[in-house]
């Protein structure tokens, strides 16, 4: 008799079972390689990354002094942040960027998803912050491309959350080292320039953090 085999695709809610087990590069491999991207194209770099912060902060400005309005602003930066996260990957891959592909991947169930991931992750990270600082740090590395996998796939929040947890076994203390050695050199340079240097340090921080998904981001993915 013969056997049939089949593999089950992942889907919104299949977690991933297996991360990729690429090596992690050192805090200095991964800035000098965002380095290099950024040098590449540097105006656009900047562009999709200050560009909705700088929209943010406006709206922030226009909509403070109503309640009404400021109900609306954080809807607005989720808004902004999912499409800026879209576009550092989009940029760091070597896609193209225009006025066609700026909401390619929103949606509103992707919004709904993003709402959610972003509630829960915060919540976890509090609530093991108040537990004496360390689980949420913890919690916080662990779970910290879970914003990354609902804007760059299809997945559900709850989905993300898992395959974000499995992407991360066994990097916990490396990861946390790459952010603390990343963190501190970005931020020097930052504050001995009156935050000038930050139209540089931001884009190439973020950039690195999308390179560091990218790199531990599973194939069937």
């Amino acid at each position: 008799m013969e056997e049939t085999h089949s593999t089950q695709q992942p889907t919104a809610t299949t977690p991933v079972v297996a991360a990729a087990h690429s090596q992690i590069p050192s805090a200095f491999e991964l800035l000098r390689e965002a380095w290099e991207l950024f040098k590449k194209n540097w105006l656009l770099a900047i562009g999709i990354i200050i560009g909705p912060m700088a929209i943010d902060n406006l709206v922030y400005q226009i909509t403070r002094d109503s309640l009404l309005l400021s109900l609306v602003s954080p809807l607005i930066t989720m808004t902004l942040a999912m499409i800026m996260l879209a576009l550092i990957l989009r940029f760091i891959r070597g896609e193209v960027i225009d006025s066609t592909t700026l909401f390619s991947r929103f949606s509103l169930d992707r919004f709904f998803q993003y709402i959610a991931g972003s509630i829960a992750l915060s919540v976890m990270v509090l609530v093991g912050i108040v537990l004496l600082i360390l689980p949420g740090i913890y919690l916080g590395v662990r779970f910290i491309f879970t914003l990354f996998l609902i804007v760059d796939t299809d997945m559900d929040f709850m989905t993300a959350l898992k395959t974000s947890w499995v992407m991360t076994k066994g990097h916990f203390v490396t990861l946390f080292i790459i952010g603390l050695v990343t963190g501190f050199i970005l931020f020097l340079p930052t504050i001995f320039t009156a935050f000038i240097l930050a139209v540089v340090t931001v884009p190439v921080g973020l950039i690195s953090g999308a390179l560091l998904y990218t790199k531990l981001k599973p194939a069937n993915v």
